[in-house]
Order: structure tokens, then sequence, then C-alpha cells
């Protein structure tokens, strides 16, 4: 299966997206900035799609749960 790409309807996000392979939640802000959340479960992505703030989502189901790194 390949990465899906959800473009986000947000303030803060410019798009992210999850690659079921890896595992991976790949984040892009507006500012530009990237991030990568590790042993991210679909069910997470697909609650993330379903929210209506995106930053929230990820701001209370995503960082401090998931190891996330700056890719760029």
């Amino acid at each position: 299966m390949s990465q899906t790409i959800a473009v986000a309807n947000s303030s803060n996000i410019a798009s992210f997206a999850y690659s079921p392979k890896r595992s991976v939640l790949t984040v892009e802000f507006k500012s530009g900035a990237t991030w990568e959340y590790e042993e991210v479960p679909e069910l997470i992505f697909e609650g993330m799609k379903a929210a209506e703030s995106k930053g929230s989502y990820l701001a209370k189901r995503i960082r401090g749960y998931y190891h996330g790194r700056r890719i760029n």
C-alpha cells in the first residue's frame, strides 16, 4: 500500500501524509517545517483526517505520544 496524503484545512498545517508500510505520519506545516512521527497506527491517521481541527488533534493525540523529529 502506498502513502496516503491529505490536504489540511487548517490554520497551521498545510498537509499530512501516512505511510502504512512504515507506520509514519508526516506533517507539513504552513511555516515550511516538516515533521515525521514514528509508529503511528493507521487509526490515528484516520482520526486526524476526520478531526474538525487538525492542529488540536495533533497536539492532543500525537505530540508526546509518538516519537517525532523534524526532517527539514
